[in-house]
């Protein structure tokens, strides 16, 4: 369609068009739609549909975005489809509710003038005015409608911030949507808060995140808003960890993604269960999406890099099972033999009479002194900043103090969490048959054993080397195995 076909037809000129036929597409869209059936876009839609039978006007389309900001960062299909009819032609302008509902999106803004110059369209909007984009005066009244918009958009995130702010202080909940456990007005909703008090005990107990996960599917406990589809939404190992990481369970608010105290809803758990179970969850030896079968993966480490080694398969005159370097070929070793030489060190070392040695740190774990010391450290950290805001200390008397502070409390969480060793070695350690448990154990466990009582390190043969040399792997008990050697 060529400019002077478009300037003919502009809307702005049908009263004088006679009988011809005025196309238009009527564009709807409403932002946080927390009913979530559309109530908004249903007013807007009417009422344009009113402007558009008043004037006599053919709507072609009617383009709807539910639920979609345009202060946010997702794709409006509605938006890109209108367009789309304007550039091509197939449309002669747009009714919208206001311009805010049109657009309040920089680049959208400038992409829908230059259409509509192109274009030569109109754009009318119910509580407004019409606005001709073939015109610079046109043209300048939308930039300032898009101004104004986006203006409001930042005045409302401003107030939005301080009120937050606000709330944060006071150690109240801060938007957002229900988390499991709770009420809206985080009030405990009691089966899922049970839930949440089963699952931080069988945390510590080393139960994994896959299993706990399973068991709150199997109980109808579905995570509190489902998919995107609309589908239910089940629980995964992943989705499980960020349940559990959040402070809020230990009744602890946080602001920005830190810790700001105590919040003023009852927690679920104490806050001590809590940071015991944030250092389980934290153990690299956890992190992996499904158990591996290698034994030794990501519990060895390469003996050139020092980064934790893979299992593999190489395929030479027969495939073999091998350790390689997970990010360079530093090494790529035959795993029957490593994995024999550490299971009898390991076994042997269960095997003999000072076993119970091994349990010596975490047989009486002392939790209740290292809770108490956990609390009096946090205290003191507290007192000592708020010691700093007043000018009792200097900063650089408070970064010196609360450094060791903060390297006792790690001591006094590390403690705790020692006591969930107890649970993995015992079987081990007061068993008549060390050989016959250990054979029972999943592969997971065997793999926590071996990477809490040893350090090991695979060391590069180089070419030629046919025979098995176990000192081409080094091995070190680590220090809380209290043992001098296998």
């Amino acid at each position: 369609m060529g400019r002077s076909s478009v300037t003919q037809h502009r809307v702005l000129d049908l009263t004088s068009r006679g009988g011809c036929c005025v196309r238009i597409a009527i564009y709807v869209r409403i932002s946080d739609d927390a009913s979530g059936v559309g109530r908004g876009v249903g007013r807007q839609r009417q009422d344009c549909l009113k402007l558009a039978e008043a004037r006599g006007w053919t709507v072609v389309e009617v383009l709807e975005d539910n639920d979609l900001s345009a202060a946010g960062k997702l794709l409006r299909p509605g938006f890109e489809r209108l367009l789309d009819l304007i550039v091509v032609g197939h449309i002669d302008g747009v009714v919208a509710w206001t311009w805010d509902r049109l657009e309040r999106n920089r680049h959208d803004s400038l992409r829908l003038i230059d259409a509509g110059q192109r274009a030569g369209a109109l754009i009318a909007l119910v509580r407004g005015v019409d606005i001709d984009m073939s015109t610079p005066a046109g043209r300048l009244s939308a930039d300032v409608l898009a101004s104004v918009a986006r203006h409001e958009i930042e005045l409302k995130s401003d107030r939005q911030r301080r009120a937050n702010a606000q709330l944060a202080a006071e150690g109240k909940k801060v938007g957002g949507r229900r988390s499991f456990g709770f009420n809206n007005d985080m009030t405990h909703r009691p089966d899922e808060a049970d839930a949440v008090r089963w699952a931080y005990d069988q945390l510590l107990t080393q139960q994994s995140q896959g299993l706990i996960a399973h068991a709150w599917n199997s109980q109808g406990l579905l995570t509190p808003h489902g998919r995107r589809d609309g589908s239910p939404g089940h629980w995964r190992s992943d989705t499980l960890t960020r349940c559990l990481r959040k402070p809020m369970y230990a009744g602890l608010h946080t602001y920005k993604g830190q810790i700001t105290g105590a919040a003023m809803w009852e927690p679920i758990v104490d806050e001590d269960t809590w940071r015991a179970a944030q250092a389980i969850l934290g153990d690299p030896m956890r992190r992996t999406k499904r158990h591996p079968k290698a034994l030794l993966h990501d519990v060895a480490l390469c003996g050139t890099c020092n980064r934790p080694v893979t299992g593999g398969i190489a395929h030479l005159s027969r495939p073999n099972r091998i350790y390689r370097c997970r990010t360079q070929w530093h090494i790529g070793r035959k795993a029957e033999p490593i994995e024999l030489l550490i299971v009898g060190t390991i076994l042997d070392r269960l095997a003999r009479r000072d076993a119970p040695d091994l349990l010596a740190d975490c047989n009486r774990p002392h939790v209740p002194d290292a809770l108490a010391e956990a609390r009096r450290l946090r205290i003191r950290i507290d007192e000592l900043a708020d010691a700093y805001a007043v000018g009792k200390v200097t900063l650089s008397q408070m970064e010196r103090a609360t450094a060791s502070m903060v390297h006792h409390l790690k001591q006094a969480e590390r403690t705790m969490a020692d006591a969930t060793r107890v649970r993995l070695l015992a079987p081990l350690v007061h068993t008549n048959d060390v050989h016959g448990t250990w054979n029972l154990m999943p592969i997971n466990e065997q793999r926590r054993v071996i990477g809490a009582l040893l350090s090991i390190r695979i060391l590069s043969t180089g070419p030629g080397m046919k025979k098995f040399d176990p000192a081409s792997v080094e091995i070190s008990w680590r220090q809380s195995a209290t043992a001098d050697g296998p």
